[in-house]
């Protein structure tokens, strides 16, 4: 499973979050995130599975902070524990 930490850009939501990578487009400025009543309750189940984007969830710009990778958990440890963003 690859994962991708991304800091979300729009002016309603500063938020950052672990994602499955397939939810990230390729040129690494937007990610697909799930809506609907039910969309909050599931999101951790659907992070957890690396779910594939459904065609009816947005698309939101982000900022790509890391990937699953060389770095990851030291970029993860200091995004979580610092308030880096």
């Amino acid at each position: 499973m690859i994962f991708t930490i991304v800091h979300f850009i729009s002016p309603d939501d500063n938020s950052v979050q672990l994602v499955p990578s397939s939810w990230v487009d390729e040129p690494r400025k937007l990610c697909s995130w799930p809506v609907g009543p039910k969309a909050v309750k599931a999101i951790s189940s659907l992070v957890k599975s690396c779910s594939l984007p459904d065609k009816i969830w947005i698309q939101l710009p982000v900022k790509v902070l890391g990937s699953s990778g060389k770095n990851f958990f030291k970029i993860l440890s200091i995004i979580f524990s610092n308030d880096a963003i």
